[in-house]
């Protein structure tokens, strides 16, 4: 799978998905946790992430 927009237009429609965001300007839109994942937009897998 090539890019995550799926997720990003999911959760601006507030739909129960993992919340994703491509911008440090819609950090907002994450829930307030101690960590967070950091993974590649162009992947389907988990290589790159961190």
């Amino acid at each position: 799978m090539n890019g995550k927009d799926y997720l990003m237009e999911l959760t601006d429609l507030d739909y129960p998905v993992i919340r994703t965001i491509d911008k440090i300007d819609n950090f907002d839109k994450l829930p307030k946790v101690d960590k967070y994942v950091i993974k590649p937009k162009d992947g389907a897998d988990s290589i790159g992430i961190t």
